[in-house]
């Protein structure tokens, strides 16, 4: 029975999205992989690169999204985004483990460590570097090859931060040149959403978000596939509130 317990469930080869990743075109940055590893100029090459490509990624994602009976355009015109953020959820939760796995050790790890953590350590090993859930190679990868899902989700990205921006037009892709490589912070040297900031923060742009929806959609697959209770898992869940929540950021001119 334990066995039956732990064992990966195994990954369907011709589901659905396995079928789209097959022929889905990877998007490489220009200076791709570790973000620790470029300089600024690199990191706003890269910047450059995105919003030089964001429509043509737009239209690819956007056909991806219709094979699942997701209309992006729609999205886009629409006055209430909520709708289409519950569908997107929805969707990532049935269909992202069917790429990444659904490991009964790392569920029970994540969920039940609290009051067995070190019995379950001895017994589950943690995420190895080479799934397609580790951190490390997600943020070391091209997004080509055997990583294509990560073209995937940066284009996810693109989709749902170009909804946030149809309602917030104060919301833009930028980069965070403030934050040094010490501070260890996922927003470095990536595109990240700015333009408005947290409602209880000081009317200064020293306040203005850095929000990085691509590593936030990467964290969200990673606790999809990993978690016992996967629909509690809402990839849209934050961008929701910048949306509704928070406050354009003051310009000085």
């Amino acid at each position: 029975m334990l066995d039956r317990l732990i064992r990966r469930d195994p990954r369907n080869p011709r589901g659905p999205l396995a079928e789209l990743l097959d022929s889905y075109p990877a998007y490489v940055a220009p200076f791709p992989g570790d973000p620790y590893a470029i300089t600024d100029t690199q990191a706003q090459a890269n910047l450059d690169a995105l919003l030089a490509q964001k429509m043509e990624r737009l239209a690819i994602v956007g056909r991806a999204l219709a094979g699942f009976d997701i209309d992006l355009e729609a999205a886009f015109a629409a006055p209430d985004p909520n709708p289409f953020f519950d569908r997107f959820d929805r969707w990532a939760v049935q269909s992202w483990p069917a790429i990444g796995g659904n490991d009964g050790r790392e569920r029970l790890e994540h969920e039940l460590r609290w009051f067995v953590r070190h019995r379950l350590r001895q017994a589950f090993p943690s995420v190895t570097d080479d799934e397609l859930i580790s951190s490390k190679r997600w943020r070391r990868s091209d997004r080509a090859g055997a990583d294509i899902f990560y073209s995937l989700l940066f284009d996810l990205s693109l989709a749902l931060g170009e909804v946030a921006m149809r309602r917030r037009p104060e919301i833009y892709w930028g980069l965070d040149l403030g934050i040094r490589p010490e501070e260890d912070r996922i927003e470095y040297h990536v595109p990240v959403l700015r333009g408005v900031r947290v409602p209880d923060a000081e009317d200064d742009p020293s306040c203005e978000e850095a929000y990085a929806l691509e590593s936030a959609l990467f964290r969200s697959f990673a606790q999809i596939c990993t978690t016992v209770n996967p629909e509690l898992s809402q990839p849209t869940r934050y961008l929701r509130g910048m949306i509704s929540h928070y406050r354009a950021v003051r310009r000085v001119t």
